[in-house]
């Protein structure tokens, strides 16, 4: 009876060390609330910044948002330290914290990018696309055109989205459908056009209903011309729009590699879709015209970066005269 006491003494000795070994410490349970404040924060900006909310150039306070998540400014600070390595914000010396611009180069390239991507997709689609999917393509392109006469430019944001996911997931191939998200994820602000432009929902819409008809007819060239054209149009409508919204000038990029990526979106438009393999341009064949473009393109890259360069031909002359 005693040795049956004394075991059961010392089994709770050791259930009673094993709790408390388990135990997170009191340092360990305030680390996990102060990431637990972090995340929170985190992912309030994170959305406020990809929905456009918080338009880029914004300035982020610290004690504001302290004051709204009802927390110190030592979660904020780390919370901001997150975005600035998911490349949204800007956090600048002495605490100063702002939503990050992109220049004209940067945007042209993310949709050139995009075009080729989702281009691609759409023309995958044409060989997966169901009758069921087609459907409803059509009623989000409904309901969009009612946001577009009501001005509904959240809503429509979201219906824009859904109307590519809903093309994008009839695809088996998940590889190119999570690059085309993480660059959404990316560059969720784009969606900003609609903000700035609002005549952009009718224009898009259309094009959306281009590449329904596209997908439904069963044109794997058309299907993929028109959904490049769309995004496209959409980097047109941004940066027409961003440039009449805000009077800054300091992002406008590089001219010339702006020039270039305009160019190449030619070129790829003339040699990929253009009817019978002949250009617009005077019926001349498009892979010689992808051709000359490209030459021109590369002499004007070799202009560019001569420009500024001291002319060395001068001082070897110098030299031998002495």
């Amino acid at each position: 009876m005693v040795r049956t006491s004394a075991h059961r003494a010392v089994k709770r000795r050791r259930k009673r060390l094993a709790v408390a070994a388990d135990a997170p410490t009191s340092d360990a349970r305030s680390g996990a609330m102060a990431m637990t404040k972090t995340s929170l924060v985190y992912a309030d900006l994170r959305n406020r910044i990809l929905s456009g909310e918080y338009e880029p150039g914004r300035r982020l306070i610290i004690r504001r948002i302290a004051e709204r998540h009802d927390v110190s400014d030592i979660p904020v600070r780390e919370a901001l330290r997150l975005l600035e390595k998911d490349d949204l914000i800007r956090y600048l010396p002495f605490g100063s914290a702002f939503v990050r611009e992109a220049s004209d180069e940067e945007i042209y390239e993310v949709f050139f990018i995009r075009g080729l991507l989702e281009g691609a997709a759409t023309q995958l689609c044409v060989n997966f696309v169901t009758e069921i999917t087609l459907r409803k393509l059509e009623q989000l392109c409904e309901k969009m055109e009612r946001c577009a006469r009501e001005s509904d430019v959240i809503e429509y944001s979201k219906l824009n989205r859904a109307f590519h996911r809903a093309i994008f997931r009839a695809l088996p191939f998940t590889k190119l459908t999570t690059q085309i998200e993480e660059l959404w994820q990316s560059y969720g602000w784009l969606q900003l056009t609609f903000r700035f432009k609002p005549g952009r929902m009718i224009e898009s819409n259309t094009e959306h209903r281009q590449i329904v008809d596209a997908l439904r007819s069963r044109s794997v060239s058309e299907a993929g011309r028109v959904a490049f054209v769309h995004k496209q149009s959409a980097r047109r409508a941004f940066i027409e729009a961003r440039r009449r919204y805000s009077e800054k000038t300091a992002s406008a990029g590089d001219e010339s590699i702006v020039e270039g990526i305009e160019l190449l979106c030619e070129i790829w438009q003339e040699s990929q879709w253009s009817a019978a393999g002949k250009s617009r341009r005077g019926g001349r064949d498009s892979m010689a015209f992808a051709m000359s473009a490209a030459s021109r393109l590369r002499k004007r890259g070799a202009t560019t970066s001569r420009q500024g360069r001291p002319d060395r031909s001068k001082k070897r002359a110098a030299k031998g005269s002495k």
